[in-house]
């Protein structure tokens, strides 16, 4: 009876066994779809980021970068700030400034000459050159030493100045070796000196300048216009002439009550592209 008893436990316990392993359903996997770069959407542009800005530069900033590379810097600049200065002295070389009642003179390590009976060698205003003698007063000198060369430079006008008179200035340009005198003249437009060298091959040039306007004042626009005067071993100025001779001049225009530039009406015939 023990025994019987033993064999029915013993069934009883594997039958429940195998009903408790009764394995659950396997889960289906789900599958992997691979995602290639060129699938990938990229973000939207922002189109106004992306595009370059398009700033047209005024033809005042376009010429002041153009000449400020090519500009002989001076090595000595005086200004006449107290009015009454007389005699400069620029490294041992002595400018006396002497104002008559009748004319003025200029006096350079001893060169003495007047001012008057000179002309400037530009067209000063409306292709008419113009009188030096009108300048009673020097207001800038500056002294240049480039390669062997040393040059004066002198701004001049009118004191005490009234009306249009206070618009007009007049530039020497003196050579210390060959003792040559060069005067331009403007009106309206800059009045120290300038010198350059374009072509970076030694010669010194200037800018002639001319203003062009109505002198009845009913003009509506003006211009100034600037030519090319190289100087030569013996210290002079010439003016400088394309294959075709004409002048190479560079031109700007201005409206005539504002004085404001208009840059579309830029004009050229220089020597090389102006950017």
């Amino acid at each position: 009876m023990k025994a019987f008893v033993l064999i029915f436990l013993a069934l009883f316990t594997s039958c429940f066994s195998q009903q408790a392993k009764v394995p659950s359903p396997t889960p289906t996997p789900i599958p992997l779809i691979p995602v290639l770069e060129d699938q990938i959407p990229e973000p939207p542009k922002d189109e106004k980021k992306f595009q370059p800005a398009q700033i047209k530069e005024s033809v005042e900033k376009k010429l002041e970068n153009y000449l400020y590379g090519r500009e002989i810097v001076p090595s000595i600049i005086v200004n006449n700030t107290e009015g009454d200065q007389t005699k400069i002295n620029l490294e041992n070389t002595i400018v006396e400034w002497i104002r008559g009642e009748k004319e003025t003179k200029i006096k350079i390590n001893g060169d003495l000459f007047s001012l008057k009976d000179q002309k400037t060698i530009n067209d000063f205003e409306n292709g008419r050159k113009e009188d030096v003698d009108f300048a009673n007063d020097w207001e800038q000198i500056k002294f240049y030493k480039f390669g062997e060369r040393k040059i004066i430079g002198i701004s001049m006008g009118n004191e005490p100045c009234t009306g249009i008179g206070c618009s007009v200035a007049f530039q020497l340009i003196y050579d210390l070796k060959t003792k040559h005198k060069t005067f331009f003249g403007t009106y309206r437009i800059e009045r120290e000196v300038n010198l350059y060298d374009f072509k970076n091959d030694g010669t010194i040039d200037y800018l002639g300048k001319t203003y062009i306007g109505e002198s009845d004042g009913v003009a509506k626009e003006v211009s100034n216009l600037y030519k090319l005067y190289p100087m030569d071993e013996k210290g002079i100025f010439h003016l400088q002439l394309d294959k075709n001779q004409n002048p190479y001049f560079i031109k700007r225009f201005f409206e005539a009550e504002s004085y404001s530039e208009i840059d579309k009406k830029f004009e050229a015939n220089w020597i090389e592209e102006i950017k």
